[in-house]
């Protein structure tokens, strides 16, 4: 790493539709990575960023770009599977307290709100480096990079000279500022709930076998009445459940009635051998194998575009240190991805909404409708609590077990 690199300015961001990327100061090895970034993007997109064709970054220039002093030349990288996303950076006009910015996200991923992600960091950044003002120039067709700076809540003063829209303003926080990053991290956050709570297509990874953590949840999405698609994914042998699981040491849920009932879980899915045999952005999959095939089930489904990941399987932190080492892969796989993961070690989660009728937990209760939301770390708190409710008539219309918290 670079003498002068502030790696503390590192940092996992969640997006406008719910997935996160990774934040982080530029580096003199992301040169390649910067080439490969450019050479994706359309001729529009690169006449956008440099008001002018630019078919390839030269040596030269991707020297210049990546070789920074994080001072008064500082740049940001968005990265997601190992590849740069987008890119803002500022250079500061020498002996004044004003810099020129510039952005460039990748067509891929226009729409996401990285633009404004990146404009919030590399403000905070510029701050703490003394500066007060930005300037950029752009095209006057360059509708989403003008409704950037439009939306971020500063005062921002326009004008057109020779066809190029030149802009200014101070980047001290203001009330509109901050209001907007607040609706911001609102918006990112529902969307992810909106994908654990509201998927239109579930997956659940395990053996589904009799028995099986598996094939109780399986039946258990099903006998609720799921309105989306399920499907089953085979992976390895997966812990049989009882009762005793639901232990104040364990927050995996006990065994459901229903894989007794059921002597195969093909009776209502048909199982798949292979991630490709599963829908391209399954909304969720559901994640009941041993706790040391979850890393790659994660790392399977990321790569197959599921929208989030609930993990029901125990044996991470609550254990011992080689569950925490493994909850840190799991983790670090689910930023390089972008995907978010509740759990592990849940008992799972519910919504009792007509449309969506999810029932992905293998606690027995079947709390009635209603107006009540609920949240619990504990697994034993969660049944118990699933089970008050439906002995009372309680209406539920939404319910978290949480588990060991590594994500959401």
């Amino acid at each position: 790493m670079n003498d002068g690199y502030p790696a503390s300015w590192e940092t996992d961001v969640v997006l406008r539709d719910g997935h996160t990327v990774h934040v982080r100061p530029i580096q003199p090895d992301d040169a390649a990575g910067l080439a490969d970034f450019h050479g994706r993007q359309s001729a529009e997109s690169v006449y956008f960023r440099f008001l002018s064709p630019r078919p390839r970054l030269s040596d030269r220039e991707l020297r210049y770009f990546t070789e920074i002093d994080y001072v008064d030349r500082m740049a940001f990288v968005a990265e997601l599977d190992d590849q740069l996303v987008a890119v803002a950076r500022y250079e500061r006009y020498s002996g004044s307290d004003t810099a020129e910015v510039a952005f460039f996200v990748d067509d891929a991923h226009h729409g996401r709100g990285l633009a404004t992600v990146m404009l919030e960091y590399l403000a905070a950044a510029a701050r703490y480096r003394g500066l007060k003002r930005f300037t950029a120039s752009t095209l006057p067709n360059n509708r989403k990079m003008l409704s950037v700076f439009s939306r971020a809540g500063y005062d921002v003063s326009s004008r057109i000279e020779d066809g190029v829209v030149s802009l200014s303003f101070g980047i001290d926080p203001t009330d509109a500022s901050t209001a907007a990053v607040e609706r911001r991290e609102r918006t990112a956050e529902a969307a992810t709930v909106q994908r654990l709570l509201c998927p239109e297509s579930v997956v659940v990874v395990g053996s589904g076998a009799p028995g099986s953590l598996a094939a109780a949840v399986l039946w258990e999405i099903d006998t609720a009445g799921f309105e989306g698609s399920l499907s089953l994914l085979r992976r390895g042998a997966t812990p049989h459940v009882s009762v005793a699981d639901t232990s104040p040491e364990s927050n995996g849920a006990g065994e459901s009635n229903g894989p007794e009932a059921a002597s195969d879980t093909a009776e209502f899915v048909e199982p798949v051998e292979f991630i490709e045999e599963v829908p391209q952005g399954t909304d969720l999959a559901v994640v009941a194998v041993e706790a040391l095939q979850v890393p790659r089930v994660v790392e399977e489904c990321a790569q197959a575009d599921v929208g989030a990941i609930l993990i029901l399987s125990a044996g991470f932190t609550e254990l011992d240190e080689s569950g925490a080492a493994l909850e840190s892969e799991v983790v670090n796989l689910a930023r390089r991805y972008g995907v978010r993961v509740l759990g592990p070690d849940c008992l799972g989660l519910l919504n009792t909404d007509p449309d969506v009728r999810l029932h992905a937990t293998v606690a027995a209760s079947h709390p009635d409708r209603g107006p009540v939301g609920m949240f619990a770390e504990s697994g034993t708190l969660a049944a118990a609590i699933l089970e008050e409710c439906e002995r009372t008539g309680m209406g539920v219309s939404t319910f978290v077990a949480g588990g060991n918290r590594l994500d959401v």
